[in-house]
């Protein structure tokens, strides 16, 4: 009978050091989605900017050595 309780306390403290390092790899995996999405999201802020820009555009500023130059 002992050593059955210690064969099962030998089995939880594996479960409990096995469940630590899930939560520690499950931690840095949010955190690299939450980096990926945040890249994303500024992304998707900047695509969402420029879509609405055109040449006539009254924020654009014209510098030299751009490909093209307004006329006049």
């Amino acid at each position: 009978e002992n050593d059955l309780c210690n064969e099962i306390l030998n089995l939880y403290s594996r479960c409990i050091e096995e469940a630590r390092k899930l939560l520690v790899e499950l931690k840095d995996a949010k955190q690299r989605l939450e980096y990926d999405w945040s890249d994303k999201n500024q992304a998707y802020a900047i695509d969402t900017n420029c879509i609405g820009l055109r040449n006539e555009s009254d924020n654009l500023e014209w510098k030299p050595g751009c490909v093209r130059l307004p006329d006049g």
